[in-house]
């Protein structure tokens, strides 16, 4: 708005965000007396001038045109590289009259001056009235130049001698100051004149400015003319000085009362980067000192009011500052050596002041050098960083003596430069430390790219060094190129410490190297270590290394084992490592840095986390860097002492070192399980990892100690009923020589490359070998795929076998139970052997018991008993293979007992091909008892007696044996020649369905003693030779005869008499069929009649068929006798008969006498 009538008034008009060329809001030219009246409450808000004096009005008053500003209110207006914030006036036999008016926030940018009002006085006719008129945060600024900036306030030029100053052209009354600032000199007001000093007592001596005490309102400062702490907020220069404004600050002048020049002593220093001036008295509020450098250079032996005691030098910053460098604290810092420097308005916790900025960005040189008996504390204050190419630390502390520098940071932010950040790496740290005391509490230290091995702290290692970390965060701190431990990486020898406690944080810290937060060596000889503690934990969270220990990298010397306790470290999520994700600790020994038991002092993960991401916290144990260990395994027991294997076959892979066991930790192979296991009681526990291959020769050879090898446990170490797999290939075996073998809940997976023979063999008297609860099969199932690999091998010693289940297996030449001569006992017990087929030239048993050529049966003592097993004939369609005829059970030497057992068939078809068991004559004694025997197309038992065996078959059950192609369907004993012919029994037996040749059910042949062959039933067998016997069929009566005779060793025998069968008990040589009398008289009937003939003992065949023929010739005779002679001959026979009876009698007695 431009003005130029007589009379202009402006009455409660608001302006705001006005801008103009000159004069944002007004440009007022007063000629001739015309008049500008603004009153009644107007108000100008954000107004600027874009080029001319006068951020609000811009006035040119000539020759009596005057300018009255009334009760008016200036707010956060500008003049921008020019005079007047919000007023600028030039007078010329003018007047400006301004009464009641505020300025708020009114400032000028140099070159520009007087940051509310800038006035032109050219002549004494001009007057000039500012009353009762107030000023708050007015400023000249910095800005393009450092010309002027006069004035942060008023800025007056006057164009005539002081002389002519008086009341009533100059007065400047009642005026209020707060906090106004002049970038040049004059904070509140300056006067360019000819004569600043006549200027200045001109207006004490007519009082021509008065201004209010704002602490004691509504006084006016009484000593305003004379109190130097005045004498900077009221200043002028001559013009002769002023240089175009580029006059030093020294060629300024107070207007009322010169300061003295020599220091005082201020408490605190205050620094104003943008306002203050570095001149000897700086430092009080009045005129504060530009930078702390030039502070701590002033000497102490001027300052004529320095402590007597040795003094701390407070410096208060109130500005940010880009103007410090190099500043060096030492005994040799001319004000001193101890210092603390802080924002202004700094109190501990607080938050209601603003953290001063100390920029060096372009500075090349430290910030802040401490050495040897310096002290140094840093409060609320904030730092970014050097020139990203210079190689020296922000702050650095060290010493070469026995001094002790020290360091504390409180309450400060560090930050990388935001420009230099997205662009750069830094080529040096932020603090360096070699010798001294550190302390860093409740800190900020964040976004930071560094390079070139450089880490927010370092520590080194010459001199030593006591840090402590607390309450303080590192975040987002990156290494690029190479380098360890992205925020602190540190060497501490002798009694260097570095402390970290009371809930820091460690969070996005980045190592290309080990340690992405923290990397630590320490060497031998370390009394002090690395620390972390405090009630409140310390975090690690989302901190990578690109090598070893994601969070944090120990290296720890042998000496210096105990000079760690990491007990207040919390590792949180997504920490990350090739090795250690959030730990990693390098030692000379594992076992003394981590013992059983204390894994409190490596931090704090969740026992699930432990147990299911080991691979957080890890360690190299000595030389040994290719194995990297996770320390769980280190200082937790091996659950339930179970050493666990595992190899490539299997996951995890096993390793075979000093921590291997534990089930994700196992050992590689089997053999240093067992040295492993050995550091637990007896009896020494492996376990199997599913998948487990064993193709090597593994022997126990462990006198009087128990192996057992068992199933895995949990993964939480609980005992499983899961069985584990091992796998068999190649020369894989145990081989027993002493000691004891258990094993337990193992799936037994043969491969067909399996070479070795026989899984298990025990080769020593004092080997012995259990095996419970386990499984053996083929590895794969299918046609054509076949074994030649048994499971055990027994040569000397003692087997235990107990619940073993061995099926759909197809065997070339070897057994699955082989025991041989020389073994003591063996007992098999819960067992289930299912379709297992032969193929091959050796056709023993599934279980062979096997006698080696030249032992005689008197040299052995081998005793095995089998019970509660079942065997399961192999179906007929379940290879192409061609099976070889194999029992069930081969026995050629020792004592065998088969209890509770069954055998048979799942199909009508199946064909073992030989008999379920087969019995030579080196047994020396059988039972088999309440046993049974079904489907068995190839027959039950065929049994050879030697010298002096017994057989014993009891309260067994056959029922469809034989298919009729044997010469017995069930059993078949035969026996050897000689002086002590063996014995067989067979008793309380049943025989249903059984079909043979010669006999359905039991045929006794040549040399053997049928002993017994009581309380036994028959039903339904069938044979397919007539001459034969359906149930039993006594091929020698000689030797039934000794064993005394059918009607005693047949004794309650019996048969099934539904839907007509006829049961058969038969000699051979006679035609008797003995099944009828025998049954009868196991009935207990009366009337069976006289045992037909060949039953008695003794009695021929020859002596049969004359007796056949007399009592045919009786019979054809029969028709001609009468009753009576009937009768007599009758009762003549019998007589006859009786008589007969009583000498065979008398000579049986006779002879056994």
């Amino acid at each position: 708005m431009a003005l130029t009538s007589s009379v202009s008034v402006i009455d409660g008009v608001e302006f705001k965000n006005c801008q103009g060329p000159r004069g944002g809001a007004i440009s007022y030219v007063g000629n001739d007396n015309n008049n500008l009246n603004i009153k009644g409450s107007t108000s100008f808000t954000s107004c600027s001038s874009l080029s001319n004096p006068g951020g609000a009005i811009h006035s040119i008053l000539n020759n009596g045109g005057s300018t009255l500003i009334d009760n008016t209110q200036f707010e956060s207006c500008n003049g921008a590289n020019s005079d007047g914030g919000s007023i600028f006036a030039q007078i010329n036999n003018g007047s400006l009259s301004i009464n009641k008016v505020t300025f708020i926030g009114s400032s000028c940018s140099q070159p520009g001056s007087g940051g509310a009002i800038a006035i032109v006085q050219q002549n004494s006719y001009s007057h000039i009235s500012i009353t009762e008129s107030s000023f708050t945060n007015c400023k000249t600024l910095p800005g393009s130049s450092s010309q002027y900036g006069w004035g942060g306030a008023i800025d007056i030029e006057i164009g005539f001698e002081a002389y002519f100053l008086t009341l009533e052209n100059f007065q400047l009354k009642d005026l209020k100051f707060a906090n106004c600032k002049a970038s040049g000199a004059g904070n509140n007001l300056h006067i360019l004149s000819d004569d600043t000093t006549a200027v200045g007592n001109q207006i004490i001596t007519g009082s021509l400015v008065t201004v209010k005490d704002t602490s004691n309102l509504p006084n006016i400062i009484s000593d305003l003319y004379s109190n130097e702490q005045y004498c900077f907020d009221y200043m002028g220069i001559n013009i002769s000085k002023a240089d175009s404004g580029n006059a030093p600050f020294t060629d300024h002048e107070p207007l009322f009362v010169s300061p003295s020049l020599t220091p005082k002593f201020n408490d605190p220093y205050v620094v104003d980067a943008e306002y203050g001036k570095d001149e000897p008295i700086c430092g009080n509020s009045r005129l504060k000192c530009q930078t702390i450098k030039y502070i701590l250079n002033i000497d102490q032996m001027s300052i004529d009011d320095y402590p007597s005691n040795p003094a701390t030098i407070n410096i208060e910053l109130q500005t940010n500052t880009q103007l410090e460098n190099g500043i060096m604290i030492n005994s040799n810092t001319p004000i001193g050596n101890d210092f603390q420097i802080q924002s202004s308005e700094y109190t501990s916790l607080g938050t209601d002041y603003i953290k001063r900025q100390i920029q060096t960005t372009s500075e090349t040189q430290s910030l802040f050098i401490i050495s040897n008996t310096g002290r140094l504390k840093l409060l609320g204050l904030h730092f970014d960083n050097l020139n990203p190419t210079s190689n020296n630390p922000l702050i650095s502390i060290s010493t070469d003596s026995d001094d002790t520098p020290q360091l504390q940071i409180e309450d400060c932010e560090f930050k990388q430069n935001p420009d230099s950040y997205s662009t750069f790496s830094l080529s040096h740290s932020i603090i360096s430390i070699n010798g001294g005391i550190m302390k860093i509490e409740k800190a900020m230290i964040e976004s930071y790219k560094l390079m070139n091995e450089k880490s927010i702290i370092l520590i080194q290692s010459d001199q030593t060094s006591t840090v402590t970390i607390s309450g303080t965060s590192f975040i987002s701190i990156a290494q690029q190129g190479t380098g360890n431990g992205a925020a602190i990486n540190s060497q501490l020898n002798g009694e260097s410490k570095l402390t970290i406690k009371d809930g820091s944080l460690f969070t996005e810290c980045q190592s290309i190297g080990s340690g992405g937060a923290i990397y630590a060596i320490m060497n031998i000889g370390t009394s002090g270590g690395i620390f972390i503690e405090g009630t409140t934990l310390t975090t690690f969270s989302q901190c990578s290394a690109s090598q070893l220990g994601g969070a944090i990298y120990l290296d720890i010397s042998r000496g210096a084992e105990e000079k760690f306790d990491l007990a207040g470290a919390s590792y949180l999520t997504n920490n990350y490592a090739q090795y250690g994700k959030s730990l990693f600790i390098d030692a000379y020994d594992l076992t003394q840095v981590v013992s059983q038991g204390s894994q409190d002092k490596l931090g704090t993960l969740s026992d699930s986390t432990e147990i299911l991401q080991p691979e957080q916290i890890m360690g190299y144990d000595g030389i040994d860097k290719s194995l990297a260990i996770p320390l769980y395994y280190v200082y937790s027991s091996i659950a339930q002492d179970v050493y666990h294997v595992s190899n490539s076959d299997s996951n995890p892979n096993g390793n075979d070192n000093r921590f291997c066991g534990h089930f994700n930790w196992p050992c590689l192979t089997i053999g240093y399980g067992i040295t492993q296991s050995e550091a637990a009681s007896a009896p020494y526990q492996i376990g199997i990892k599913s998948g487990y291959k064993l193709n090597e020769l593994i022997t126990i050879d462990q006198d009087k100690k128990i192996i057992q090898i068992k199933n895995s446990l949990s993964s939480i170490g609980e005992t499983t009923q899961t069985q584990s797999i091992m796998n068999i290939q190649g020369a894989g075996k145990f081989s027993i020589t002493s000691g004891t073998i258990q094993l337990d809940k193992i799936t037994f997976s043969i491969n067909e490359n399996a070479t070795a023979g026989y899984m298990i063999e025990g080769i020593t008297e004092s080997a012995i070998i259990n095996i419970n609860d386990c499984q053996m099969k083929m590895t794969v199932d299918s046609e054509g795929y076949s074994i030649s690999y048994g499971l055990i091998e027994l040569s000397s010693g003692n087997l235990i076998v107990n619940n073993l289940e061995v099926k759909d297996i197809i065997i070339s030449d070897r057994s699955v139970i082989k025991v041989n001569e020389g073994v003591a006992q063996v007992s098999v017990m819960n067992c289930s052997l299912k379709n297992i087929s032969k193929i091959g030239e050796n056709n023993g048993g599934i279980i062979e018991l096997s006698k080696n050529i030249g032992t005689s049966n008197e040299e052995q003592k081998m005793n095995v008993r089998i019970e509660t097993s079942s065997f399961i004939q192999p179906i007929s369609t379940s290879s192409s293979n061609i099976a070889t005829s194999s029992p069930f059970i081969h026995v050629s030497i020792g004592q065998l007992e088969i209890n509770s057992c069954s055998f048979g068939s799942d199909d009508e078809s199946s064909d073992l091909g030989a008999h379920a068991i087969s019995i030579e004559a080196e047994c020396s004694k059988l039972i088999i008892s309440k046993t049974n025997f079904t489907k068995l197309l190839s027959g039950g038992i065929q049994l050879e007696a030697g010298q002096g065996s017994q057989a014993s078959i009891e309260s067994c059950q056959f029922t469809n044996c034989g298919d009729g192609s044997q010469i017995a369907g069930v059993v078949y004993a035969v026996g050897l020649p000689g002086d002590n012919i063996g014995e067989v029994s067979i008793t309380d037996s049943q025989f249903i369905s059984c079909q043979g040749q010669q006999a359905g059910g039991i045929i006794f042949g040549d040399n053997v003693i049928p002993s017994s062959v009581k309380n036994n039933y028959f039903s339904w067998n069938s044979i397919t030779d007539e001459k034969g016997a359906k149930d039993i069929y006594f091929l020698s009566k000689e030797m039934l005869d000794k064993a005394g005779g059918i009607e005693v060793i047949a004794e309650k025998y019996k048969y099934d008499k539904t839907d007509g069968y006829v049961g058969e008990v038969k000699i051979s040589g006679f035609d008797t069929n003995f099944a009828q009398y025998l049954d009868c008289k196991t009935e207990g009937n009366e009337d069976c009649g006289v045992i037909p003939c060949g039953g008695t003992k003794e009695q021929t065949s020859e002596s049969c068929k004359e007796t056949i023929k007399e009592e045919e010739e009786i019979k054809g005779t029969k028709s001609k006798l009468s009753g009576g002679a009937i009768a007599g001959i009758i009762i003549g026979a019998v007589v006859v008969i009786v008589a007969i009876v009583v000498v065979i009698i008398v000579i049986v007695i006779y002879k056994k006498v």
